[in-house]
């Protein structure tokens, strides 16, 4: 009697997509209410993973303020990692970059939105049949033939969409990026951004937000899907300094890797993960 061999499914299959932040395409740790802890200069990639059956539109905001207009078309399992934020430019690329920088304590409200990477994720639109032939309704008692509205059309169905070709890396911010002082509201504080002749200066504490890091070679083409106007799933990560993480006990009898926190063996000079050098 001949034995037939079932073969089984690598991926499972989900309801939504998956995201995560990535360094040299490995995975970084993410602790409680998804805080990453990571070094100054750190260029990292966003793992956007569709292990659904469905076409998703992935709309990424980079420190509070969306990248584009456009969004990143997800075809049925496709598994790519963007390093640039500058979907569908034809302008030079310009990969994710981590960096710190220090301020004054007390100052951490006007930095709430630093270091924040968010991922919202529309589903394909799919018109059923019965609303692609045109329709009338008739209202009797006098009253006029009322054809139906057509339905609304979120922003993003009005630009052109782009997506990541097969095996590209990253994503790219488009144009400069610059970091400019807070500037005072003489109408509601006073000196609030100068430091007074006879303070001393306070204590420092650092921050990061998320600025160009080195050129990108990622491409991307057009193409057009109709969208969901509302927001199917969403993943949100917060960059902080590593100085910001708390280490444990047990931790602290432990040696990691800063760029990809696999842990350190006895006597190796270099991560076997990531090439970093200890």
């Amino acid at each position: 009697m001949n034995q037939r061999r079932i073969s089984k499914p690598n991926v499972a299959v989900m309801d939504y997509p998956a995201a995560n932040i990535t360094l040299n395409k490995s995975r970084i740790k993410t602790y409680p209410y998804n805080q990453i802890f990571m070094a100054d200069g750190s260029e990292f990639q966003i793992e956007l993973d569709n292990c659904t059956p469905f076409v998703f539109l992935a709309m990424i905001s980079i420190n509070g303020e969306k990248i584009s207009d456009s969004g990143l078309v997800l075809k049925p399992g496709e598994h790519i990692f963007l390093d640039t934020p500058d979907i569908g430019s034809d302008k030079k690329k310009n990969r994710f970059k981590f960096e710190t920088y220090e301020i004054e304590q007390g100052r951490s409200h006007l930095v709430v939105e630093n270091g924040k990477v968010k991922i919202d994720f529309y589903k394909e639109r799919i018109v059923p049949d019965w609303l692609i032939q045109p329709i009338t309704t008739h209202i009797y008692h006098h009253h006029r033939d009322v054809a139906p509205r057509p339905p609304f059309q979120p922003k993003w169905e009005r630009n052109p969409i782009y997506y990541s070709s097969s095996g590209a890396n990253g994503v790219t911010f488009d144009g400069s990026v610059t970091v400019s002082n807070a500037s005072c509201n003489t109408t509601f504080t006073t000196n609030a951004c100068s430091e007074q002749p006879h303070m001393k200066s306070t204590s420092m504490e650092e921050t990061g937000r998320v600025e160009k890091g080195s050129k990108s070679k990622q491409k991307f083409t057009k193409t057009n899907y109709d969208f969901e106007s509302y927001i199917y799933h969403t993943e949100e990560f917060q960059l902080f300094p590593l100085s910001k993480r708390v280490t444990t006990v047990k931790e602290a009898t432990r040696e990691y890797c800063t760029q990809c926190g696999k842990k350190r063996k006895i006597n190796f000079n270099f991560c076997p993960k990531c090439g970093t050098k200890f």
